[in-house]
């Protein structure tokens, strides 16, 4: 999670950026009010005191230290449990579960701590750990969408993780030592919002966002940088953007820190002065609305909003659009897809198609990158874009060009948030589905396919692991291939008919870490995990 409470009315200037998403990953340290009177001279109530009423105004880091030191002092389960909230709000997610496994060996702790535990886990993607937890909730009869979800899908985890032979994710090198994030594209260039810290006199530190594009180059790992937008620097300051499906309209999202929320405009994408966008109709002074999608048939119109009747703290509405362009008021899309966490970044692929990033559902830790289907006018069951297009980090605001077949995502998984492409290269001979995890079932093989034994794969020919592999096989009675793909060398040796003889096989040869391959014209149509 980015944190647990998402609530548009935080200030723009604490810990994370962007009031509306809060994506960035990194933290502006304050500082503490606290050297007035030491912590250690307030006593266990004035701690609590002191901390609660930081807390309620969204003010985690400078309320950790009281609840910490009360925490060591008394390990009353709500000091421990608030411990445990404000250093995920913060991204110490290690510490969080350090506090949050104390809270659980208390016979006072209750179901919701469990799930607090539980949470941690996953964010440090101690996925088999957090298996055990579960078992403990329905002990204690918690229930929610994660936790049924998992009772559900035990194997959620494993049956998940997509097929990296297929699937190719890729950091772009349009990314720097600053966050990147909010991913758009337009014809053959994707923009996206960069982070750079500031410095007043007035206020002190702080960060604001600033708009850049890229070309898209058929290798998405390459890309020149360019600032756009004539008033980058003036009203499209502290703002992100993205369009339409054919690039005609532009969504821009406006952080108003004064207001500590988020506002909606929208307009020919042409334009680029902030005067010429239109005010979006629900915009409040009250609540936040932010990034906008619109089908392809211009039809129904997303967004997401922490207004009133929201599920939990920010959920997906969509207004419908008759041919006039007139919008009907904002409809909530329903308990399928909305969780009592957030539900943030829609992004229309297909006039049935809808991605969204959520820390609500059952995932591989915080954000996760999903998708929903519309069937008969409703939204259905969320499916998980699996991993490692999902991670334990956040991975959120995704967006699909489809002249270039990719897609575009913003994730915090190597520190700062980066942009990444994800590509999906369709099996020989196989109708499937992009998103389809491994795992599922397959079309009718090509009878002319024959199974192989892969036995290892490394991007680095002089990988310490590929020369102990070759002497190993020295002197043995089997030919391996070195097979480049996609840059990966693979070693692969036999053909069989049958999968229980490439399995058996490997069993003799004593191969570890090895999977079965079905291939068919030198393609690979299936991948098979075995041990």
């Amino acid at each position: 999670m980015l944190n647990t409470v998402l609530n548009y009315s935080y200030p723009i200037s604490n810990y994370k950026i962007d009031s509306f998403y809060k994506m960035a990953k990194f933290i502006v340290k304050n500082l503490l009010v606290l050297l007035i009177l030491p912590i250690t001279s307030f006593t266990p109530g004035s701690l609590l005191k002191k901390g609660t009423a930081l807390v309620e105004k969204k003010e985690y880091e400078q309320a950790l230290p009281y609840f910490e030191e009360l925490a060591m002092k008394s390990y009353t389960p709500e000091a421990l449990r608030m411990a445990s909230i404000c250093n995920t709000k913060i991204g110490d997610f290690e510490k969080a579960e350090q506090w949050a496994s104390k809270l659980v060996t208390d016979e006072r702790s209750s179901a919701e701590d469990f799930e607090l535990y539980f949470n941690t886990l996953v964010d440090n993607a101690r996925y088999e750990k957090a298996l055990s937890v579960l078992k403990e909730y329905n002990v204690k009869g918690l229930s929610g969408t994660k936790l049924d979800a998992l009772t559900n899908e035990p194997d959620f985890w494993k049956d998940y993780q997509l097929d990296t032979c297929f699937h190719k994710i890729s950091r772009m090198s349009l990314s720097s030592y600053r966050s990147e994030l909010a991913p758009s594209v337009k014809g053959d260039y994707l923009y996206f919002g960069t982070i750079s810290t500031t410095q007043s006199e007035r206020s002190g530190p702080g960060h604001s966002m600033n708009l850049f594009y890229a070309e898209i180059k058929d290798d998405s790992t390459t890309a020149v940088r360019k600032k756009t937008l004539k008033e980058t620097n003036s009203s499209f300051k502290d703002a992100y953007i993205n369009f339409s499906k054919d690039g005609k309209t532009i969504f821009l999202t406006k952080i108003v820190k004064e207001k500590k929320l988020t506002q909606l405009y929208y307009g020919k994408s042409e334009l680029i002065k902030m005067s010429e966008l239109n005010a979006f109709k629900y915009n409040s002074v009250e609540h936040s609305v932010g990034r906008a999608t619109i089908s392809p048939d211009g039809s129904k119109l997303v967004f997401s909003s922490n207004r009133e009747g929201s599920i939990g703290q920010v959920d997906l509405w969509m207004c419908t659009v008759d041919d006039q362009g007139n919008l009907s008021g904002p409809i909530n899309i329903g308990e399928k897809v909305n969780t009592d966490k957030n539900e943030v970044f829609p992004y229309f692929v297909s006039d049935s198609r809808l991605y969204f990033a959520s820390e609500g559902h059952v995932g591989y830790g915080r954000f996760d990158l999903f998708y929903t289907n519309i069937e008969n006018g409703e939204f259905q069951k969320p499916v998980n874009m699996g991993n490692p297009v999902n991670t334990n980090a956040d991975d959120m605001g995704i967006c699909y060009s489809e002249k270039h077949d990719k897609f575009f995502f913003a994730s915090d998984r190597e520190g700062n948030f980066d942009i990444y492409s994800y590509q999906f290269k369709q099996p020989a001979n196989i109708s499937n589905d992009p998103e389809l995890v491994a795992g599922q079932k397959r079309g009718n093989a090509d009878q002319n396919s024959y199974f192989t034994v892969q036995v290892m794969a490394s991007r680095n020919p002089k990988d310490k692991a590929v020369k102990i592999f070759k002497r190993y096989m020295q002197g043995k009675p089997h030919v391996f291939a070195l097979v480049k793909e996609d840059v990966w060398l693979k070693f692969r040796t036999g053909q069989f008919k049958k999968k229980e003889q490439a399995v058996q096989f490997a069993t003799n040869a004593g191969f570890d870490n090895y999977f079965v391959v079905r291939m068919t014209d030198d393609q690979i149509i299936e991948k098979i995990q075995t041990n």
